[in-house]
């Protein structure tokens, strides 16, 4: 098993290494792994990782040959374990931290049954000299913070790279990563969110029920009654905090959903949408095309 699923990474890595940009991944009685990756080529490289386990896992990076930084998000999922020198984090959801390799071993451990949603970017050590950002960097080293506002916003921007022509995708990329970078070194530009624990509560709550029904969902003004608050607010700091409307949101949880459900080749591309909420065929493939790139029938064939 060990041997078969490193054989696998091995491959994933080489490709990633080898391409600009991309999605690959594989599947197999242990773990699914999919990942999204950019190199920009100059010392900058992002990759956005799915892992689901059906047994306990742990993988170890180790030492490689050049000076680079690590910075890890768990942008939403399981708590993440890492291990990096001496010490152990445990990075939550909402939270993110940053390792120095190659001077120590990197090891994740995967629980069975878990579902992984996370980000990594790596920066060269040269790169972050140039940009005179090494030291503010090594400032976080070995601790963790939580994501803010912003870089959720950030985040979402990136997981909408497909929308792009593909001569401005490696431009968009390096410029948005860069942004997340200045904001994770610059103290000035930490945000403090007026949003109290209830409110946030509040908001998530929304977002559970929009999102568990996809097929039916209410009207904001439904949802705003639902969750005790008015539609102006509810609107304003759903946008503020999660970085996207709530009508903007359910349409990317429905092409996601809609996406597992075609990659499971036993339903037809008909019942996917319907199951998601979408009557019209012609809509729902556009809107799938501009979200991943693809039509759902590529999927399916595939």
């Amino acid at each position: 098993m060990k041997n078969d699923l490193f054989k696998d990474f091995v491959a994933t890595r080489s490709h990633i290494n080898s391409n600009n940009h991309g999605n690959i991944g594989f599947k197999n009685n242990y773990i699914s792994y999919e990942v999204n990756f950019f190199n920009s080529g100059n010392g900058l490289s992002y990759c956005a990782h799915t892992t689901k386990c059906n047994n306990e896992l742990k993988l170890k990076v180790a030492r490689g040959e050049r000076d680079y930084y690590s910075i890890f998000f768990n942008h939403k999922g399981s708590p993440n374990v890492i291990k990096s020198k001496d010490k152990t984090f445990i990075l939550n959801e909402g939270q993110m931290c940053i390792s120095s390799a190659p001077r120590y071993d990197i090891s994740r451990y995967y629980k069975s049954g878990a579902e992984y949603n996370t980000q990594t970017i790596v920066i060269d050590k040269n790169l972050a000299d140039r940009l005179n950002i090494s030291k503010l960097i090594t400032k976080f080293e070995f601790g963790t913070t939580n994501i803010t506002l912003k870089q959720r916003q950030i985040f979402h921007e990136l997981s909408r790279v497909n929308l792009l022509n593909s001569e401005f995708q490696g431009l968009f990329l390096e410029a948005k990563i860069l942004e997340l970078i200045y904001y994770i070194c610059d103290d000035n530009s930490l945000e403090v969110t007026s949003l109290s624990n209830d409110e946030i509560k509040t908001l998530n709550k929304a977002k559970d029920i929009i999102t568990t029904n996809m097929q039916n969902p209410p009207s904001i003004k439904q949802l705003a009654k639902m969750c005790a608050t008015n539609e102006y607010k509810l609107k304003k700091e759903f946008k503020e905090y999660f970085g996207n409307t709530i009508y903007g949101l359910l349409q990317e949880k429905r092409l996601e959903k809609s996406k597992v459900l075609l990659e499971m080749n036993d339903i037809s591309i008909k019942e996917a949408a319907n199951l998601v909420g979408y009557a019209s065929m012609s809509h729902f493939s556009k809107i799938f095309k501009e979200r991943f790139g693809v039509f759902p029938s590529w999927i399916r064939k595939k």
